[in-house]
């Protein structure tokens, strides 16, 4: 695995000036370009953009989640309401799995998209 540019050890520090001449200042050292300012630098490589992919599919674990959750808490909250446990809790899970499908078939459809276009060119 190569090193990211950014670790690389900075450059040596020029020596001070000698102690017979005091008025005589170090050549400044040249510094190189930050590697995202710097207009030749190589563009990330495809590994970093698969992890940065897996960082959004943890997303969408938690949107299916969050979805059966809600479902559920709202199914509890209307069955304490209205008497009529477990019914209302049961759908409310029901329809939470529903969206979160849904989520997860559209997110899906995205990426499915994004990757025909990195393919055409």
């Amino acid at each position: 695995m190569t090193d990211h540019p950014s670790r690389e050890s900075p450059p040596p520090v020029p020596p001070a000036a000698p102690a017979d001449q005091p008025g005589r200042q170090p050549a400044a050292a040249a510094v190189p370009a930050h590697p995202s300012t710097d207009a030749s630098a190589p563009a990330p490589s495809d590994s970093l953009t698969s992890a940065a992919a897996g960082l959004g599919q943890g997303g969408q674990g938690f949107d299916f989640f969050s979805s059966v959750v809600a479902g559920l808490v709202l199914g509890l909250g209307i069955d304490w309401l209205a008497g009529t446990r477990p019914w209302v809790t049961i759908l409310g899970i029901v329809l939470g799995f529903v969206a979160g499908f849904a989520k997860l078939w559209a997110a899906s459809a995205i990426l499915v998209q994004q990757g025909e276009e990195r393919r055409r060119g």
